[in-house]
């Protein structure tokens, strides 16, 4: 496995300065194809992605922009379940945009396992056992929220608690960009809990480029005006790119919809009521088509898979209290409205 300081290319000029490496191009892609299981013409195409006017870049990884670096990964680590879990030990190890990549990968796959005829009408998603996929995307999504939460009170160091509540944040940010709302909606909500809200202290030495990421995600996401936001961006969205909804607003459309009469009088259907159930359904049939291409990172996705939460509002409060002694009660930041 190349190593986090090792030469990845060979190859730059700079102005009237023309710098060579003992690798050359060629011999760089031999060096990534013996450490890893890739093909020549994988490998290539990840040096061609780091490239600047076609030419291959001389630097070591850690030089390498935080974009560049993940897809690094797809020739510098191996697929070795046995090892590759152990050189993540913390949430804040793993880059924001990677994180959020391999989130909207588990999300993704969560969701298409949802059948929408049979777990998402006549209500079935309100029946114990009738929609098992269901469940477990509700379930993902409380996960998520509820690490945010535990993730920040749990970091007793102000710097560490600082910089996990700015991780957290870009998370989100970049699973909006990814259209992956659901995980930016959890992630939102589990910053608006009011162990995490509470934190005056931590919220007042937060960067301002931090905190307008946050009033964009909690204005995209606001519940104003029954999520008009959300919906054009998901409109938007649909179709076009790969998208992760927010169920928990498809499942608000349905319950509604679900009180309107299915008949209107003897041998009268309501076609009206039918067109718009027809329509919700059909929405989600289009979100689950496109999928996201995103190289997998298993040790990433497994990290993601074993967070350590707890659902537990007293031992959060009690949490939220070591960090900042009782006193500190105010909200200064944005909250979902």
């Amino acid at each position: 496995m190349l190593s986090s300081s090792s030469v990845v290319c060979t190859h730059r000029d700079d102005g009237d300065k023309k710098h060579k490496h003992s690798f050359f191009a060629n011999k760089a892609v031999d060096l990534a194809i013996g450490h890893s299981s890739l093909t020549r013409e994988e490998v290539v195409e990840v040096f061609k992605h780091m490239t600047t006017s076609g030419r291959i870049v001389a630097c070591s990884r850690n030089a390498i922009n935080f974009e560049d670096r993940a897809f690094l990964f797809k020739f510098t680590e191996k697929e070795d379940p046995t090892t590759e879990i152990k050189r993540i030990s913390a949430f804040t190890d793993i880059h924001p945009l990677e994180f959020a990549r391999q989130l909207a990968l588990l999300e993704m796959d969560l969701f298409c396992k949802i059948n929408p005829t049979m777990e998402l009408s006549l209500k079935a998603f309100e029946k114990e056992g009738a929609a098992p996929n269901v469940f477990l995307f509700s379930r993902h999504f409380n996960r998520i929220c509820y690490f945010t939460a535990f993730e920040i009170v749990t970091s007793t160091n102000f710097r560490q608690r600082i910089t996990a509540v700015k991780r957290l944040i870009e998370v989100a940010a970049y699973c909006l960009s990814l259209s992956c709302f659901n995980a930016a909606m959890a992630i939102t909500l589990g910053l608006q809990m009011f162990v995490v809200t509470r934190l005056v202290k931590t919220w007042t030495y937060m960067p301002k480029s931090h905190m307008v990421m946050l009033e964009k995600l909690t204005s995209m996401l606001s519940i104003l005006d029954n999520y008009a936001n959300y919906r054009a961006a998901l409109s938007a969205s649909l179709g076009k790119t790969p998208v992760v909804p927010i169920l928990a607003v498809w499942i608000k459309d349905l319950t509604s919809i679900e009180e309107i009469p299915t008949h209107l009088g003897v041998d009268m259907v309501n076609y009206s009521k039918l067109s718009m159930l027809a329509s919700v359904l059909r929405q989600v049939a289009d979100a689950q088509r496109m999928k996201y291409q995103f190289h997998k990172v298993s040790r990433v996705q497994k990290f993601i898979l074993t967070l350590p939460i707890t659902a537990n509002d007293k031992q959060l409060r009690l949490l939220s209290l070591q960090c900042e002694p009782q006193g500190g009660d105010a909200t200064v930041h944005p909250v979902l409205t």
